[in-house]
Formats: structure tokens, C-alpha cells, sequence
């Protein structure tokens, strides 16, 4: 009869030392004294090692400070003092000869600057060029050799809409104060974009070389950039059906308003420079802002009507398409970023096939930024702003400032297929006193393709404005005749 093993592992009782009485263990190999393991140094640890008492823990950071101390030591003087701390600084740092200047840029302590008032922004020194992070040392320049980027200062900021509460991001490009020879704030000039653009249409236009002249960035005013909606560095609408002409116009004034509070630049006198749509909404915040308008120059853009000039100045076709883009929105919004991503996938062949057409006369690669750009435009504001811009006119606001002798500039294209011959007509009949200039070879992307010609134009433009504004300062003071009152 035999027993059935139980299942599963059998658990054996240990064996005691008596079992192994006969057996014979090997004898282990001896282990160095340096490889022994010393006592456990933890707080934890049953037993600490006799021999290394415990250190506390230092940080990477406090380690500059911890080798000041030790070479400091406690019996020194003051001399002495300095001069281990500036040994220790030469010790810790042998292979970083950069000099670091007095002070701080704009941050925290640049906001605080801005609060307290121009005095203590004018006395507050800035740091120098800075590439990846780090301060660059820059060898001291001769006296006659600055160059642009020396004299201003570039500071950037964002805001929310009134309207939609989406983000707008805009750039202030301002001198630095202690270039400025009168007193006070510099001047602003605003650039406003056109549509499906972001600022590279106007990096041509900024610094001016040996053959372009200098018309955009000066010493004596700052310069501001701002994205419209759903472009740029600004954010996407929370709902596109919402935005306008009008809207946009709103934004440009709560950008100002962001400036003005931070104490920046001067916001009460104002020049627009408008580039396309953007030339609408100028003139749409001129609207309800005209006291504040030094100036205003139209590049290659319209007052009204903006889709008119693309249906051959058949306005009845332009309302037609502008009604279809408002009742069906999604529609036309999904279509257009097919479109828009179709175009960047094919930039090479869609910018070969506009020049074919007369649409472009630029070279692809100055303008490839433009469809590398369009990936990023929203499509529902984009349409939106083409039907509000169908639907908005803004021709009696610029009749009203050409009636107050402020200075205007408009700028015109012969082979621009958007700003069509009947809508030039209309702008000079509107403002007869304005400056006009026409180039025959300009298509709509004439700022990049002829960069050298409206950079002529601007800077003529502001001189004039220069010398109106210091003529209209002396009639005042001379009680030559009195202030005019607003017409709006």
C-alpha cells in the first residue's frame, strides 16, 4: 500500500550545524583591505563610519560662495578680503572671460522701471547681446561705427482682445533713451499687416543698408508690430464669426493701450503705416482715434470694397461671394485650409504658376516665408476678415483726414491684380492734398520686389511729416490760427 506524494513543493526542514559536522567547507579567498566596504555613512544605518563624520549636502549653486568663505578665512582685513573674492571669481570661471554690465534688462525689474516713471527708466542700464542665454562679450566699438541694433532696443508683449479674449501679440522697436536727444517719450509709428501676412514683409523695410534708404526705423520714434487674429504669433479666435473690421480696429487700440500703460513710448502721437487689408483697418481706428494721428501712409491697399478689384470691379459678384463665406462658414473654412495646405505642400509650383499669370513678380525664395506662413493662418478669420473687409468702406475717413492737412501717402501698384485702377481713382479723388505714388512694376507683393522704391517713398514721406508737424507747432504758438476742433 503505497502513499500518494502530496502536491505542490515540499517544504524541508532546515539543516542545523550538526548535519554539516562531517562535511567540509572550502576556505574563502581573503578580500583586500581596500575593497572592503566601509560602515554606511546614512542616517539610517545601524551602525556610521567612526572615520568620515557627516557633511551636510550643498547644492551646485551655493558652491562659488562655500569657496569665497574658505578663502577668506576668519583674521583677514578688508583688502584681503576683495582680493580673495575677486581670485576665487578668476579661480571657479578660468575659461569664461565674459564681462558682465552693471545692472539688469527688462523683466521684473524693467516692469518695475516702467511703473515708477521715465526718470528711472532713463537711468536704468541695460545688459548686453545675449546668444543662447548667455551674455556675449563685445569688444568696445569705435565712436562712428554703431549700428542700428545698437541705438534700440526691441521689447515684446501680449494682450487680450476686448472682443474675443484671444491673445494679441505685438513688438515695440524703440531707441534707447539715452539716444533720444529731446526729452521725453519717442513717438510711435504702427505697422499694421495685411491679410494671411505675418511681419516679414517689412524686414526689407526696417534697417536701411548702402542703396535702400532708411524709412521704418529711426532715432527719434519707436516702432510697433502687432499679428492680427489667428496670424502670427497671436492666438486663435475663440469664435471667428465675431471678428471684424471693426474688431481689429478694436485690438489695435488695446494694444496701445498696453503700451501706454507700461510707460514705453508715446501713444498720443501716432503714425499708421498699412499695408493691404491692414489699410482698412487704419483707417477704421482713425475712425474714433483721429486726435491722435500724426500721419498715414496706404501701401498697396484699398479703403473699401477688398474683393471687388479680384472679381474685375464687378461688385456684384464681390457681395455675392461675401454672402456665401457668412452663411456657410465651416464650409468655406475647411476648404480654405485644404487649400492653404495644399499650396504650402506645392509652394515651388503654386509661385511658379502666379508668376506665369502676372500675379507675383518677386523670386521664391524672398517669399517663401509668406507660404511657410500660411500653415499657420486660422481659416475662419481669414474669411471672416475677407467678407468684413468686403463690406466695410472707410473712403469718407480718409476724405476727413486729407480735409485736416494731415499727411498721407498712398502707394500704388501698376501690376497689382487686388487694388484695381477704379479703386486708385477713388483714393486721389478722396484725398487730392495726399502724396501718391505709383509703381508700375509692383505687383501686391511689391514691399518685397520693390523694396528700394516704397522705401524712397516712406522715408519723403516722413520728412514731410517731420516738417508739417514742426510748421503746425509754430503756427499754434505764433496764435496764427486756432486749434482745429474734431470732427468725429
Amino acid at each position: 500500500q503505497g502513499r500518494v506524494p502530496a502536491m505542490g513543493r515540499t517544504i524541508r526542514k532546515p539543516k542545523t550545524p550538526d548535519d554539516h559536522a562531517g562535511v567540509s567547507s572550502p576556505t574563502p579567498w581573503p578580500i583586500p583591505k581596500e575593497v572592503r566596504r566601509a560602515p554606511s555613512t546614512h542616517p539610517a544605518s545601524p551602525q556610521e563610519s567612526p572615520v568620515k563624520p557627516r557633511l551636510p549636502r550643498r547644492s551646485g549653486r551655493n558652491r562659488a560662495g562655500s569657496k569665497q568663505k574658505q578663502l577668506l578665512g576668519d583674521g583677514e582685513d578688508d583688502d584681503d578680503a576683495e582680493a580673495a573674492v575677486v581670485g576665487a571669481d578668476e579661480a571657479l570661471s578660468p575659461l569664461s572671460p565674459v564681462t558682465t554690465p552693471n545692472g539688469v534688462g527688462f523683466g521684473a525689474a524693467g516692469r518695475d522701471n516702467a511703473a515708477r516713471g521715465d526718470a528711472d527708466r532713463n537711468n536704468t542700464p541695460r545688459t548686453g547681446p545675449r546668444i543662447d542665454g548667455q551674455l556675449k562679450s563685445t569688444p568696445p566699438k569705435p565712436k562712428n561705427t554703431t549700428t542700428e541694433t545698437d541705438r534700440h532696443e526691441e521689447i515684446g508683449g501680449r494682450v487680450r482682445s476686448r472682443s474675443d479674449g484671444a491673445w494679441i501679440a505685438w513688438s515695440l522697436l524703440r531707441p534707447i533713451q539715452a539716444n533720444i536727444q529731446t526729452t521725453g517719450k519717442a513717438p510711435v509709428t504702427v505697422l499694421c499687416n495685411g491679410l494671411s501676412n505675418d511681419q516679414f514683409q517689412w524686414d526689407g523695410l526696417l534697417f536701411g543698408t548702402e542703396r535702400d534708404a532708411r524709412c521704418l526705423v529711426r532715432d527719434n520714434r519707436a516702432l510697433l508690430r502687432w499679428d492680427l487674429l489667428g496670424h502670427g504669433n497671436s492666438g486663435d479666435p475663440h469664435d471667428f464669426r465675431a471678428v471684424s473690421i471693426q474688431s481689429l480696429a478694436d485690438d489695435l487700440e488695446t494694444v496701445l493701450l498696453d503700451v501706454h500703460r507700461r510707460g514705453l513710448a508715446d501713444t498720443t502721437k501716432i503714425t499708421l503705416v498699412a499695408y493691404s487689408l491692414g489699410c482698412q483697418v487704419a483707417l477704421e481706428w482713425c475712425r474714433t482715434h483721429a486726435q491722435y494721428v500724426k500721419g498715414a501712409a496706404l501701401v498697396l491697399g484699398t479703403v473699401r470694397h477688398c474683393m471687388s478689384s479680384v472679381f474685375c470691379g464687378f461688385n456684384v459678384f464681390a457681395n455675392v461671394a461675401a454672402r456665401a463665406m457668412d452663411a456657410f462658414p465651416t464650409v468655406f473654412a475647411v476648404a480654405w485650409r485644404l487649400l492653404f495646405t495644399l499650396t504650402y505642400w506645392f509652394s515651388w509650383y503654386a509661385h511658379t504658376l502666379a508668376r506665369v499669370l502676372g500675379v507675383l513678380r518677386v523670386s521664391y525664395p524672398e517669399f517663401k516665408p509668406f507660404y511657410a506662413h500660411l500653415t499657420r493662418v486660422h481659416p475662419g478669420a481669414y474669411l471672416k476678415m475677407l467678407s468684413s473687409g468686403q463690406k466695410h468702406s472707410a473712403l469718407d475717413v480718409l476724405a476727413l483726414l486729407d480735409r485736416r492737412e494731415i499727411p498721407l501717402l498712398l502707394v500704388t501698384g501698376g501690376k497689382d491684380v487686388t487694388v484695381r485702377k477704379h479703386a486708385m481713382e477713388e483714393m486721389r479723388q478722396a484725398a487730392p492734398r495726399a502724396q501718391y505714388v505709383h509703381v508700375p512694376n509692383a505687383c501686391h507683393a511689391g514691399m518685397v520686389g520693390e523694396r528700394f522704391l516704397i522705401s524712397q517713398a516712406l522715408d519723403d514721406f516722413f520728412r514731410a511729416e517731420e516738417e508739417t508737424t514742426s510748421f503746425n507747432a509754430k503756427r499754434l504758438s505764433l496764435g496764427l490760427s486756432p486749434p482745429r476742433e474734431r470732427y468725429w
